[in-house]
């Protein structure tokens, strides 16, 4: 399955989550755009998750997400690395499911 499918159902699953007062999340987008002069304006921090939740009491976790087959980039694992060294919880989802059963 495309990875964009796979993101577009967990942010109309975390909305759903978010519009009964259950989290509040953060879409998180990165890339470049190119410039007339043959640069790039960047925009979002490098290896920076797909999804930012903010769930009750206090926690955080930072999801990223991949097809069967992707891998993280080594941006992505040096920000996971940040993360998990900050003890914040940091997941690799592959599915709509994978983040249902993280959130129970």
């Amino acid at each position: 399955m495309k990875e964009s499918l796979i993101v577009s159902a967990i942010a109309n699953y975390l909305q759903y989550l978010e519009n009964q007062g259950k989290c509040v999340f953060q879409r998180n987008n990165s890339g470049a755009l190119p410039t007339a002069k043959g640069g790039f304006i960047r925009f979002g921090k490098t290896g920076a998750p797909d999804f930012i939740i903010w769930l009750p009491q206090g926690n955080c976790i930072c999801i990223e997400v991949k097809n069967e087959k992707g891998k993280l980039s080594p941006g992505q694992k040096e920000f996971k690395d940040k993360i998990e060294k900050l003890s914040y919880k940091y997941y690799l989802v592959r599915s709509l499911s994978d983040v249902e059963n993280i959130l129970k």
